[in-house]
């Protein structure tokens, strides 16, 4: 497993979802594996303050995906998230 991989399945991105209800906001940490390829898009355009770091894991993964055809569709919601503890939600 490359340096990448590794990030890509053990990294977390904190996301309100697409269309956050703003009464009702609720923080899910999703792995980065799991974010749609549009997700890690706009990520990239409107997230500026992100580290050098996490910027080109992002563009590696989205590259990876293009280059094995892979496409992770957006959801609504990300799914199957078990509650964590400090009541934020964890996929």
């Amino acid at each position: 497993m490359t340096n990448h991989q590794m990030k890509v399945k053990l990294r977390y991105w904190g996301t309100y979802g697409k269309k956050p209800d703003i009464n009702n906001l609720e923080l899910q940490w999703v792995k980065i594996e799991k974010l749609s390829n549009n997700h890690i898009k706009a990520i990239l355009i409107t997230e500026l303050q992100i580290t050098a770091d996490w910027r080109a894991m992002f563009e590696t993964e989205l590259l990876n995906r293009l280059s094995t055809g892979t496409i992770v569709p957006d959801v609504e919601r990300y799914a199957n998230c078990p509650l964590h503890k400090t009541t934020l939600r964890i996929c």
